[in-house]
């Protein structure tokens, strides 16, 4: 597999994140365990998790794969987490740097780490102020259990201005939604992510799983369109828009002989401003099918088509 580079740190991660939301939850420990031996067996690095998926058991579960595998070396992992989501509570975001040093502490414990590598802000905290976010930064990256810090889920202006106040090569980006029908980061995020040299992590490259044209025709009984947790996030994206998206996307793909998640994910990824896409499978299977796909390039004629396409829909 592939490396990026994040320029303002030289950072190297693996242009595909092995996304863990759903370990612990619908993916069991079995099916965790392969792709995790899958992914690195394929020269993955990065691996994504958070403190809230499923309750921190996706944590817990990663943290017992790098332990028990005899094969790699843990200083060759980029494992990345996130804290300051709260869920089923009255305050649901908590930058403040109590909140998030606890947070970081019990990840860690779950984890079974010393540190992680990237720390994630998981979303925007309209209670605490910029200036009290940038400082939180910096007295976590101090705290060294975290290499990096970065943010998910802010605007662009948030980001500038924190990495103007941050004033560290250790602020490193963000992680936002991007895919062929979620296309917000072309507006303002990519060109202040390359004026700062910071890094742009995609989320839900796959579009929620609806790039995939699994969702064509109906709603499998076993998609996460059709789960009680996760149902109304995918659902969200089946409008008549994304719909026609999604079937030009599927007879660009039947031209070229391969699939549409193959060519959503390669989409993703020929934009020079993603530094990696992160990408979740519910089994071993899906996931080899995204490995596959790095196998392939994209026409730039296609590419264009796509674009116009999905910008016009």
């Amino acid at each position: 597999m592939k490396s990026r580079v994040i320029a303002n740190c030289g950072l190297e991660i693996s242009e595909i994140g092995l996304g863990t939301m759903t370990w612990g939850r619908d993916t069991d420990e079995y099916e965790a365990r392969e792709q995790f031996d899958l992914f690195v067996q394929d020269g993955g690095t990065y691996i994504d998790t958070a403190d809230v998926y499923s309750d921190g058991n996706s944590e817990k579960l990663l943290g017992q794969f790098i332990a028990e595998n005899d094969l790699i070396d843990r200083h060759d992992l980029v494992i990345a987490t996130k804290g300051g989501r709260i869920r089923n509570a009255e305050r649901s975001i908590n930058n403040t740097y109590t909140y998030l040093s606890k947070a970081l502490d019990l990840s860690l414990e779950r984890l079974n780490l010393d540190f992680v590598d990237i720390y994630f802000l998981h979303a925007h905290d309209v209670e605490t102020p910029l200036d009290a976010i940038a400082e939180n930064i910096t007295q976590l990256l101090e705290s060294k259990k975290t290499r990096y810090v970065a943010v998910s889920n802010f605007s662009a202006w948030q980001i500038t201005y924190l990495s103007e106040k941050v004033s560290s090569q250790r602020f490193i980006g963000t992680q936002n939604e991007y895919s062929l029908i979620k296309r917000d980061p072309e507006t303002e995020m990519f060109g202040a992510l390359a004026y700062l040299d910071l890094g742009f992590f995609a989320w839900s490259p796959l579009g929620r799983g609806v790039l995939t044209g699994k969702y064509r025709n109906s709603i499998p009984a076993d998609s996460r369109a059709a789960s009680p947790h996760l149902g109304q996030f995918v659902r969200s994206m089946l409008t008549d828009s994304n719909q026609k998206t999604v079937e030009a996307l599927s007879t660009a793909a039947s031209g070229l002989g391969c699939t549409s998640l193959e060519l959503a994910l390669l989409w993703v990824l020929q934009n020079p401003g993603v530094t990696s896409a992160i990408t979740g499978a519910r089994n071993a299977a899906q996931l080899r099918t995204i490995l596959h796909a790095l196998n392939s390039e994209l026409p730039e004629q296609i590419y264009s088509a796509l674009n116009e396409v999905s910008l016009n829909h």
